[in-house]
């Protein structure tokens, strides 16, 4: 059984519960991951929510890219986004980003 590893999720339960991230990334088993999910989201009085309709943060392509770092053949990555469909340009700079953090994370 491959597993489904989101990335977004990681950072939701680092800022509203306190977890780390990247302890997290090291106690799974990632050569069982099948794919991963990357989303945007929002923090509103503290709380992060992620909702797949805003730009994906900093600090979720830095959690992405040490999950590349430990797990460089990731078979696939995913933007998730369920609404507020940014425009043509500002989703392929998302895109781009996305690359950016994989590309450099697997030449390290």
């Amino acid at each position: 059984m491959l597993l489904l590893l989101d990335v977004a999720n990681l950072h939701t339960a680092q800022v509203n519960f306190g977890q780390d991230p990247i302890a997290t990334l090291d106690a799974l088993p990632l050569d069982r991951v099948g794919y991963v999910h990357v989303a945007g989201g929002v923090l509103r009085d503290g709380i992060w929510h992620d909702t797949h309709a805003h730009p994906v943060s900093q600090d979720i392509l830095d959690i992405l890219a040490a999950l590349t770092e430990r797990a460089p053949l990731l078979p696939g990555v995913m933007l998730e986004l369920d609404d507020a469909y940014p425009s043509d340009a500002e989703l392929a700079a998302e895109i781009a980003a996305i690359r950016e953090v994989l590309h450099e994370a697997r030449a390290h």
